[in-house]
């Protein structure tokens, strides 16, 4: 429905209406051809209450916005886009129904989400939604929502791009690969840590004395090895630098 120019119409024919009506009750007013003139001034009564009507059901028309949308998927620790996750386009109706608030006569909001596509990221981390049509006014709002996950509200109209943060594990395991039997003097001491712009991680200290083999979970990313290790009263080191990739499952060897 074209809005604005079926207003601008009906606005011309209530404009002509008026007139007339008004010719015409001047000369019912004046006595000449009362009959013919109240046929005639009901009749176009009628057609401005109907234009009238026209007018009111074109304004109270639902107005709609094409929007464009490109959301991105992205893990905070590895810096860059998460594929194969799948991302809702909703649209929220609001609607205010009288009640009791805390006991007290009052106004209670209520809130609809209704799922209008569904999406998948691509190997960016990408789901482009392309075009939709959203509704403006206060009672409609607009949300992209991780599965599993969160939403967050998104402005309409236009070209609209919005992001969606994640945090990704994987699990490790720590392995002393062959301890011999325990000295006084053999020990091993193995230390990791990763450092990112959102999380100064501190280290974690394994002690051989303790473990045998470590299993656990950590965020994907660069992860720094420091092993220390004191075998027969000799000392050496060793250092790693490891990349962990998303939903996987690893083993660092830390050899006697």
């Amino acid at each position: 429905m074209n809005v604005l120019s079926g207003f601008s119409s009906n606005l011309q024919s209530l404009k002509l209406y008026i007139s007339l009506s008004i010719h015409i009750l001047f000369i019912a007013l004046s006595g000449r051809y009362t009959t013919f003139v109240k046929k005639v001034f009901v009749k176009t009564m009628k057609r401005i209450v109907y234009g009238l009507m026209i007018i009111v059901l074109v304004s109270s028309c639902k107005k709609t916005e094409e929007t464009s949308l490109i959301v991105t998927v992205y893990d905070q620790n590895l810096k860059k886009g998460v594929p194969n996750k799948t991302v809702y386009l909703e649209e929220n109706t609001t609607s205010s129904n009288p009640g009791f608030v805390y006991g007290l006569p009052g106004m209670i909001r209520s809130e609809n989400y209704k799922v209008i596509w569904e999406g998948i990221s691509d190997a960016n981390g990408k789901v482009n939604f392309g075009y939709f049509n959203s509704y403006k006014g206060n009672k409609y709002d607009y949300y992209v929502e991780l599965k599993d996950g969160y939403r967050i509200k998104i402005g309409t109209g236009g070209s609209q791009h919005a992001s969606l943060y994640v945090e990704t594990y994987d699990s490790l395991k720590i392995k002393f690969v062959a301890p011999p039997p325990y000295s006084g003097t053999d020990s091993m001491r193995l230390e990791f840590y990763y450092i990112n712009q959102w999380y100064p991680h501190p280290a974690v200290i394994i002690r051989s004395a303790d473990y045998t083999e470590f299993n656990g979970f950590t965020w994907p990313g660069t992860y720094y090895y420091n092993v220390d290790k004191y075998k027969s009263g000799v000392y050496t080191n060793r250092k790693d630098t490891v990349f962990y990739d998303v939903n996987s499952s690893y083993e660092y060897d830390a050899p006697w």
